[in-house]
């Protein structure tokens, strides 16, 4: 389907009429055309109700809330104001979409319970080098799926999805630090980020190394797009284009899911700050898969984060938005701000110190040490159950064992020199 569907759309077969392969909103959204969506929408309902069971007298014991785990893949326990049918978000409607058939296939049919599917593959993930000690490991069958739910539509769309909630968020939070002169964005892509701020009532201009649009003109594939038409008008730019239109106007500057290993962010974050931007719009994952040590470093020593929240979650990914903040100087020295603010990525628990390490079943849970690894053992069942592996796992977790935990280290583009010379 995506293959046929790919083709279409980048007008690479015949225009002629004789076939139409439909929209991923209809193929995967309309009942019964792909699988039986109504199933899904009732098998969800049940299985919601079911994880409050177990959970609950957990949440009695330690304040754990199942809202607090649900909120990272789009779903409530209660009526939401946001439906399928109101939300104009394609790819956070189609992630809605892909988990109601995923909780189906794996949950349902009582195959992420089986205990010993834990035990034969999940842990024996390579952890040699720099990007390998991110994989998230599970039994093959999970990861293809998960794969084939993802990967695709982040190529047609963004790598990055964004709840509806979460872009209005944004809007609320620049207009509260009264950040003036619109939004500039720096690898676009498809421009469909662009083009949900714009529809949120904020001006962007985005550009693209490789315009999807352009590949014709410049003779050079967009390597994480294609040619895939883009959603917004996205220009051909780079850092030295961002450096000419600085010297006229600046805003925010946003940077989603830079390429990881790679100094893009990190000159573009200066010639940021040289200009006198003190706004950054950061989606992405901090001392994960996206961006460098060296851009990082950068931010958190002349930024203070004032606002994040995650983005919805695929199973293998642990992106979130965070806006940060120019520190300002007075008398030589920088303003005292809350601690809270100047830490990159905040442990999942306290969220008051900087984490240390991170779990490899569910990536977005980031510990400073083995005491809040402890504390957090109920609600992490939870996570663990919505990646669709079983809670019994979590038993077995040893939070010093690499196969299990990953020590949060910076990706450095030496790094990247190394791996490169070894393939």
């Amino acid at each position: 389907y995506y293959r046929l569907y790919y083709l279409q759309i980048t007008r690479s077969v015949p225009d002629d009429g004789s076939f139409l392969i439909p929209h991923p909103t209809s193929y995967f959204l309309v009942p019964y055309l792909c699988w039986d969506v109504t199933k899904g929408e009732a098998f969800k309902d049940a299985f919601l109700q079911n994880l409050s069971k177990r959970f609950k007298e957990a949440s009695e014991k330690d304040g754990t809330t199942l809202e607090s785990v649900l909120v990272r893949y789009g779903l409530t326990l209660g009526p939401s104001s946001i439906t399928l049918e109101n939300n104009n978000h394609p790819l956070s409607r189609l992630h809605c979409n892909r988990l109601l058939e995923t909780l189906l296939l794996f949950q349902q049919t009582r195959w992420a319970s089986q205990r010993q599917i834990l035990s034969k593959q999940i842990l024996t993930l390579p952890t040699h080098d720099a990007l390998s000690c991110h994989e998230t490991p599970a039994p093959k069958l999970l990861m293809e799926w998960r794969d084939s739910c993802r990967d695709l539509l982040c190529n047609l769309y963004a790598y990055a999805t964004l709840a509806p909630g979460r872009v209005q968020r944004i809007r609320d939070t620049l207009e509260k630090y009264k950040i003036k002169g619109g939004i500039v964005e720096l690898g676009s892509g498809t421009g469909y980020i662009a083009k949900m701020l714009k529809a949120a009532g904020m001006n962007v201009v985005a550009w693209d190394i490789r315009p999807t649009e352009q590949v014709k003109v410049f003779k050079a594939t967009n390597e994480y797009h294609g040619c895939t038409p883009p959603f917004y008008n996205v220009q051909r730019g780079d850092v030295s284009t961002l450096q000419n239109f600085l010297a006229k106007e600046t805003g925010a500057m946003l940077l989603s899911y830079p390429p990881p290993q790679c100094l893009m962010a990190y000159h573009a974050l200066r010639t940021y700050m040289s200009a006198g931007g003190w706004c950054v719009i950061h989606v992405g994952e901090f001392r994960g898969l996206t961006g460098s040590a060296e851009f990082e470093d950068l931010l958190l020593e002349n930024f203070r984060c004032v606002d994040r929240s995650p983005c919805l979650c695929w199973g293998t990914d642990a992106a979130e938005v965070s806006i940060w903040l120019r520190l300002l100087k007075k008398c030589g020295k920088r303003e005292n701000v809350p601690v809270e603010q100047r830490i990159l990525l905040p442990c999942s628990y306290c969220g008051q110190r900087k984490a240390t390490k991170r779990c490899r079943l569910a990536r977005y849970l980031v510990y400073c040490g083995e005491n809040c690894f402890r504390k957090d053992t109920e609600k992490r069942k939870i996570h663990i159950t919505m990646t669709m592996i079983s809670s019994d796992g979590e038993e077995s977790l040893d939070f010093h064992n690499e196969q299990h935990f990953t020590t949060l280290t910076a990706l450095n583009t030496r790094a990247r020199t190394t791996m490169a010379t070894r393939k």
